[in-house]
C-alpha cells in the first residue's frame, strides 16, 4: 500500500509542485482522462453544435489565456497552485470555455449573433483582464528571438496555406500541424538560445542526446500520422473534434513558451 502512495505522490502530487510536470505515467493517464473527457464531450454537445473551424475560432482566446496564465506562474506574476499547472489549468480552461459556450448557445438567439462570436469576444475580455492584472510587472523581454520566430511562423503559415490550397490536408487538418510546427520551433530555438528543459520525457530524452533541434523533426514525424490517420475517420464530427484537439495541444504549448520567452 505504501507503494502504490509513494507512486502516485511521484506521479501525480509532486509534480505539480515542481518544474517537472510529466513522467511516462502521468501522461498516459491523463490522456486516457482526456479522451474520456472528449468523448463526453461528443455525446453532450455533438448533437448541438457542428465541430468545425467556426468552433476551433471560439477555443483560441482561451487557449491564449490558459497559456498567458501559466507563463505568469512560469515568470513569478502570480502564485504557483496545482489549479495553474498542468493538468489543472487545462481542466480549469477546459471548464470555463464549456460554461462559456453553453451560455453563447442559449444566447445567440437574443443577442442575434453566432454562438462561436459569443464565446471568442467573452474569452477575449477575460485574456485582455488577465493582462491588465499582471500589467504592472510587464517587463519585455527577448523581443529579437521572438520577432524571429514570429518571421519564421509566417513562411510557415504560407507552406500551410498551400497545403490546404492543394488539399493535401483539410483545413483542420493542417492548423493542427501547424500548431505542433510552432511549438516545435518555440521550444528548439528558446531551448537552443535562451536554455531551460523540456518537461515531457520523451522529446527530453531525444533533445538531451540530439540537440534542441531534434525536436522539430520528432514532432513532425509523430504529429503528421496521426493528423492523417485522425482525418481518414469516417465521422467527421469526432475527428474533426480530436484535430482541433490537436491543435489546441500544439497551440498552448507554444504560446506558453512563446509568452514567458517575452516575459522572462
Amino acid at each position: 500500500m505504501s507503494e502504490l502512495l509513494d507512486i502516485f505522490n511521484r506521479n501525480f502530487i509532486q509534480p505539480m509542485y515542481s518544474e517537472q510536470s510529466y513522467t511516462f505515467l502521468n501522461t498516459i493517464v491523463y490522456a486516457l482522462i482526456a479522451f474520456t473527457g472528449l468523448y463526453l464531450i461528443y455525446k453532450v454537445i455533438g448533437g448541438k453544435i457542428k465541430f468545425d473551424k467556426k468552433f476551433f475560432y471560439a477555443t483560441v482566446p482561451f487557449v491564449f489565456l490558459g497559456s498567458a496564465l501559466r507563463s505568469f506562474v512560469d515568470v513569478g506574476y502570480i502564485a504557483r497552485t496545482p489549479w495553474l499547472v498542468s493538468p489543472g489549468i487545462y481542466a480549469i480552461i477546459t471548464t470555463l470555455f464549456l460554461v462559456v459556450l453553453t451560455i453563447s448557445l442559449a444566447l445567440k438567439a437574443k443577442l442575434k449573433l453566432s454562438y462561436w462570436k459569443i464565446t471568442a469576444i467573452t474569452g477575449l475580455v477575460l485574456l485582455i483582464g488577465s493582462f491588465i492584472y499582471v500589467a504592472n510587472k510587464i517587463q519585455l523581454e527577448h523581443m529579437n528571438l521572438a520577432s524571429s520566430i514570429l518571421v519564421l511562423m509566417a513562411f510557415v503559415s504560407f507552406l500551410i496555406y498551400y497545403i490546404v490550397k492543394s488539399k493535401i490536408f483539410a483545413p483542420l487538418a493542417a492548423i493542427a500541424i501547424f500548431a505542433h510546427v510552432f511549438d516545435a520551433f518555440n521550444t528548439s530555438m528558446i531551448l537552443r538560445f535562451v536554455g531551460g528543459w523540456e518537461k515531457h520525457p520523451l522529446p527530453r530524452y531525444f533533445i538531451e542526446r540530439f540537440g534542441a533541434f531534434s525536436f522539430i523533426p520528432l514532432k513532425l514525424l509523430v504529429v503528421i500520422p496521426a493528423v492523417w490517420l485522425i482525418s481518414t475517420d469516417d465521422n467527421k464530427q469526432f475527428s474533426n473534434l480530436l484535430l482541433i484537439t490537436v491543435a489546441v495541444l500544439g497551440l498552448a504549448e507554444g504560446l506558453r513558451n512563446f509568452i514567458t520567452l517575452i516575459l522572462v
